[in-house]
């Protein structure tokens, strides 16, 4: 087992030094916009490696040069960005970056300014957004861990407006994905063995370093705000229930109005009889698109159930609990209760579809569905659909 164990790493390593070969050679012939898909496809599933920060901050580099030579000065400063994230020491080879390349990786390697959140709120002022969310970045993560509750929510707070303002959304680092899994896995495990306050605390903990590294990201927060609830800690769950509406405000609404309705169904039911409880059912849909219209990968709580084809979707079968969903490289967590429908809605975000990526929400039903039938989209085809269910995965066989 430990030899076969070894060799699936090391065809990883080379599967990831390949494509990392494969993006630079092509940025090196000019075909930037070619080498950016190759390069934020292996950011997007980096191999697990001892070298994977090297690997990451390697493929952020050749990105940032990419968006350079493109004329996209806000995508090349998030690209730098997250390379000296995963490798502060990151070398740069004269031969291949041009000197502006050079140049935003040595400001960006420079000292932290004295003050970072106030240089954040000059450059939100006039209208430098990309310069305004690196120096509020720096800001947050000088905090101490954990932060002070009222700096931690204005920081934050003023990230995820300008995240709004960018051309181009940071990536969420690997990571903070690694850490919402592990979150995600101390759930499934307390719903299958049953919990204490201890796995909850331990799951906050996850969270709360998925947040550190990517104070921006909806998906963490929304998670982090019902831990929290769970703990009890009432006021820093609805400090997280805010933050959490400004990142995604449809996402928040559709959240209001599953729980509008089901409190008005609730009121309606008769107190003798409750009303029977089925399935849940989840519809994962992708709409038309004009660009990156090709089959995008889903995944239930780490299972592939389907290569969903453009203006199609899938049904999956669930009982009530927490579900992990993946769309291309896009995490969301479906919270269901039995007997109801969710629906969850793909996209292609961004100025090409690289530059922001894959990107699913939550939906109303009644939005849903009137897109779904005004576009007259199908059901998957058979054969690119491998399951209707989504299950809770079995343990993880440790070596």
């Amino acid at each position: 087992m430990a030899l076969l164990v070894g060799a699936l790493l090391s065809a990883q390593a080379l599967s990831g030094q390949a494509a990392l070969e494969a993006g630079i050679r092509q940025v090196r012939e000019g075909n930037f916009i070619g080498g950016l898909v190759t390069l934020n496809d292996l950011i997007a599933t980096p191999p697990t490696t001892v070298d994977q920060a090297n690997v990451l901050a390697s493929a952020h580099a050749y990105a940032a040069l990419a968006y350079t030579q493109l004329g996209q000065p806000d995508a090349a400063k998030t690209s730098a960005l997250m390379a000296l994230t995963a490798n502060p020491s990151v070398a740069l080879d004269t031969a291949d970056f041009t000197a502006a390349t050079i140049a935003l990786f040595d400001s960006l390697r420079g000292p932290a300014k004295q003050d970072a959140e106030a240089a954040g709120r000059v450059a939100e002022q006039a209208g430098q957004f990309q310069e305004a969310f690196v120096a509020y970045l720096r800001a947050f993560q000088a905090l101490a861990d954990p932060p002070p509750p009222a700096a931690d929510a204005r920081v934050r707070e003023k990230l995820i407006q300008v995240v709004a303002r960018l051309s181009t959304a940071p990536l969420v680092p690997q990571d903070a994905r690694d850490h919402l899994r592990k979150a995600q896995d101390l759930a499934d495990a307390e719903a299958i063995l049953g919990g204490t306050a201890g796995t909850s605390a331990q799951q906050a903990i996850e969270l709360r370093q998925a947040i550190r590294l990517a104070p921006w990201w909806p998906e963490a927060t929304i998670r982090y705000a019902m831990v929290l609830q769970k703990l009890q800690r009432v006021d820093e769950a609805l400090i997280n229930l805010n933050l959490y509406k400004l990142a995604d405000a449809e996402g928040y609404a559709a959240m209001v109005a599953r729980s509008t309705t089901k409190a008005a169904a609730e009121a309606r039911a008769p107190a003798a009889i409750p009303p029977p409880i089925g399935p849940a059912v989840i519809y994962v849909y992708w709409p038309e698109q004009q660009r990156g219209g090709a089959r995008q990968k889903v995944m239930c709580n780490g299972r592939k159930v389907a290569d969903l084809q453009n203006n199609r979707f899938v049904v999956l079968r669930t009982g009530a609990g927490s579900y992990h969903l993946t769309f291309r490289n896009n995490d969301v967590t479906a919270i269901v209760e039995g007997g109801r429908e969710y629906y969850y809605r793909g996209s292609i975000e961004g100025q090409f579809q690289f530059a922001q990526g894959a990107q699913l929400r939550p939906m109303s039903a009644d939005a849903a569905r009137a897109e779904m039938r005004d576009q007259k989209m199908k059901i998957n085809d058979a054969k690119r659909t491998f399951g209707a269910e989504c299950a809770v995965p079995p343990p993880t066989r440790r070596r």
